[in-house]
């Protein structure tokens, strides 16, 4: 069932019919939510870069995804489930976001953080207030509830799965082909 507010760790999913390229079949994961807007993170947009790849350390190459428009080049988040990372944030229980950059290299280079459990991504996306709630208004987002599960599968699966999850007419919607000249 869908949430009827936005919320610290909450997806807003994509309607299928956005045509925005930007956020065509996005989720975005809330991080903060307060009177100076809202900022999340696309997290099923892979990206073609590796840490460590350019560096030449093959003991890194964690991927970095695309986390959405704003400052690409500039901003890294992480997202994880470890909370013995100093300077994290618990969006949700179990689910932490941010750190310590030293300590969540360390953690991956020794093994405790692995692919399976810390997300890398550059960029973010974000709202000024209000614009978040007109876009809801116009019905381009669903809010779904948190659930870190979604986080850590196939990215091209996020979409409809979460869709899925929420049953009722959003699994409709979550087979709603790309182009309806292909129905």
């Amino acid at each position: 069932m869908p949430l009827r507010e936005v919320t610290r760790g909450s997806y807003l999913v994509a309607e299928p019919f956005i045509t925005d390229p930007t956020f065509y079949r996005k989720v975005v994961i809330v991080l903060d939510k307060d009177e100076d807007g809202t900022v999340g993170l696309v997290i099923n947009e892979p990206s073609d870069y590796i840490i460590g790849e350019s560096e030449g350390d093959d003991e890194l190459g964690l991927p970095i995804h695309d986390g959405g428009p704003v400052e690409p080049e500039n901003s890294f988040q992480f997202l994880h489930n470890s909370p013995w990372i100093e300077d994290s944030q618990e969006l949700i229980p179990g689910l932490f976001w941010g750190g310590n950059m030293e300590a969540i290299v360390k953690g991956f280079t020794a093994g405790k953080l692995t692919k399976e459990n810390l997300l890398c991504y550059r960029g973010y996306c974000g709202w000024a207030p209000g614009q978040l709630e007109s876009e809801l208004e116009k019905k381009a987002w669903i809010i779904a509830p948190p659930n870190p599960d979604f986080l850590f599968m196939p990215q091209p699966q996020i979409w409809r799965a979460i869709l899925e999850d929420l049953g009722g007419s959003y699994s409709w919607l979550a087979k709603a082909p790309v182009s309806v000249e292909l129905n």
